[in-house]
């Protein structure tokens, strides 16, 4: 009907329309307690602009551009770096972890999580978020 021409207009009901409301920065903010899956979503819902992040020790904003989820069964608290192995940084979450493959430093071009850890020191045990 639209490539014809003969589609009608037709007005949207206003008592089954929504607001969505502007995000605000502290919506952004990564919050490692909920479970893998909803920090996972957050992410994708806020990329590619304006990105969720996180606070690494020394207080500097990290932007996470691309995770993914994946299972987890140790006891570390949530926020907590269990893995820099393969080129990503694995963060625990309440219930399994997000392992983050791109990430934007403070100040810095996007980037692999590889090549920031070449230039950051981020060991096993660091704590994101605080």
């Amino acid at each position: 009907a639209l490539k014809n021409g003969t589609l009608k207009r037709v007005p949207q009901d206003g008592a089954k329309s929504t607001y969505a409301a502007k995000i605000e920065k502290a919506d952004c903010v990564l919050n490692f307690a909920e479970p893998a899956s909803a920090v996972h979503n957050r992410i994708r819902a806020l990329s590619p602009l304006p990105l969720a992040f996180t606070h690494t020790p020394d207080g500097k904003i990290l932007k996470i551009r691309s995770a993914e989820p994946t299972d987890y069964a140790g006891q570390a608290e949530p926020g907590t770096v269990v893995s820099t192995a393969g080129g990503a940084i694995t963060v625990a979450c309440k219930t399994g972890a997000i392992r983050l493959r791109e990430v934007v430093p403070e100040g810095k071009k996007p980037m692999p999580a590889a090549a920031y850890l070449n230039g950051n020191k981020m060991e096993i045990g660091t704590v994101l978020g605080r």
